[in-house]
């Protein structure tokens, strides 16, 4: 009855040819906000499709990178005196996928670090790794250790081998980034870390870097 009145009210204060304009401004009125809305999805649409599309062209970028760094990392290798022959002993051990194709990280590692001119000492478990310290008996410069393994976390095997060797500098390494390892308690912040997977040029300078 309330709204019946008011209409009323309203017919009676104001002029009939009135009537018509005030309907006309209130149909452009909603036109109007239709076709707002219209051009603000529209904005917001074309906006989104841009982010996906740059989002796609670095990934697109980085992968090329990654591959052309892959394939850098091979050239070297193959490049350096023992590479052939190391490769065809890793082989020849079918320690490989059963196809003696595919290397796994530790050998690939094992291989960047002797062609950059190191000496080498590596182990698949933590286990083997404080037994190969113990019966080493020359200074130990670096320990690369990755920061999840099944028999104990990189940190404390990192702690167990620095009472060991001291002055032994630490390399960690993870598939994980090193806010996500640090956000887990796993790793204080500002240690060395270095992400998986990594391009021996990646290596060389973090090895570098920690060794001083």
């Amino acid at each position: 009855m309330g709204h019946m009145n008011m209409s009323r009210n309203i017919s009676k204060t104001m002029p009939r040819w009135l009537i018509p304009v005030y309907s006309l401004v209130l149909l452009v009125l909603f036109a109007g906000g239709g076709w707002f809305y219209v051009v603000q999805r529209d904005r917001l649409q074309a906006a989104a499709e841009q982010n996906l599309d740059a989002i796609a062209r670095l990934k697109v970028d980085q992968i090329v990178q990654w591959r052309s760094e892959r394939l850098s990392d091979a050239a070297t290798l193959m490049e350096g005196p023992f590479s052939s022959s190391a490769l065809a002993r890793w082989v020849a051990s079918g320690r490989g996928d059963g196809t003696g194709q595919i290397l796994s990280l530790l050998e690939l590692s094992r291989i960047m670090l002797e062609n950059l001119g190191y000496t080498t000492l590596t182990a698949r478990t933590p286990a083997e790794a404080i037994r190969l310290v113990n019966e080493h008996p020359e200074v130990i410069h670096l320990l690369i250790t990755d920061v999840v393994m099944p028999q104990m976390n990189g940190r404390d095997l990192a702690d167990l081998i620095a009472e060991m060797k001291p002055g032994l500098k630490i390399l960690f390494m993870s598939g994980y980034t090193a806010d996500v390892i640090a956000h887990q308690c796993i790793l204080e912040k500002g240690v060395s870390f270095v992400s998986k997977p990594f391009s021996m040029n990646a290596l060389a300078e973090k090895v570098r870097e920690v060794l001083g």
